[in-house]
């Protein structure tokens, strides 16, 4: 992944070194370092910021200024560390700058983003665990970190979600808005509900079951009454065999 920016004050010579640090939540250096060069002599530069095995990649406006920013959950971060939420700011002319990661985080495999404290800041939801060509390894957790809109996050809690071994992790977390975000999790048949209970815990608020394995949900708005709306793609195996896939719609009330 590749970060541009510039430096302030000056001047800068092509030629001469820059390095950059990251943050983390509470503005204290990480102790990573990237080192590079100026690319012109007003001190522009560019970083390659190393992230590997992306799994997950959100891009709302964390910190109000009209720019998407990114959110990335990834296996990897490079240099030998162990992965997890990275922030990005977006810029006006299409780049991005690095903010830092969500303290606490590693191994995460989904993210999503919605207001689920009802302050108007969008807050991150993350599935965190370990996988294996996309089965789940050990205990894997929903957790819930509060935005504060600058681009900072504290985590409000997490839930273990108990999955069988040999259930396939989803393919996303998908996120209803109205009128607090609750995040939509297809595990086998059924389709499980969290959102922020008393206190700002982690809760789990319903089951639906559906009819065949759930594949994927997609959260869209009605037009009609301004309602959310989701649709679940499923499959179900028939007696001999074959498989029927379907479509099934859900309404918000």
């Amino acid at each position: 992944m590749q970060l541009t920016g510039a430096v302030q004050k000056g001047p800068f010579l092509l030629g001469t070194t820059v390095s950059v640090s990251p943050l983390d939540a509470s503005g204290k250096p990480t102790g990573q370092v990237f080192l590079t060069q100026p690319t012109t002599d007003l001190g522009d530069f560019r970083v390659d910021f190393a992230v590997s095995g992306l799994v997950s990649l959100e891009a709302p406006d964390l910190d109000g200024d009209a720019f998407r920013d990114l959110v990335v959950a990834a296996e990897s971060g490079g240099d030998g560390d162990d992965g997890g939420i990275y922030l990005l700011r977006g810029k006006a002319g299409g780049g991005f700058t690095a903010l830092g990661r969500i303290p606490g985080v590693t191994a995460a495999r989904r993210v999503a983003t919605g207001d689920f404290d009802g302050d108007d800041v969008p807050d991150v939801a993350a599935l965190l665990g370990e996988e294996n060509q996309g089965k789940p390894i050990g205990d894997v957790q929903l957790g819930i970190f509060r935005g504060d809109g600058t681009g900072t996050f504290t985590e409000l809690g997490r839930f273990v979600l108990g999955l069988s071994q040999d259930l396939t992790l989803p393919r996303r977390l998908t996120v209803l808005q109205r009128p607090r975000a609750v995040v939509l999790l297809p595990v086998g048949d059924t389709l499980r509900v969290f959102g922020l209970g008393e206190g700002g815990k982690v809760v789990e608020t319903q089951r639906l079951r559906v009819l065949g394995n759930v594949d994927d949900v997609f959260s869209t708005p009605l037009t009609s009454g301004g309602l959310d709306a989701f649709v679940v793609q499923q499959t179900r195996t028939l007696a001999d065999g074959s498989a029927l896939r379907g479509w099934s719609t859900f309404v918000v009330k």
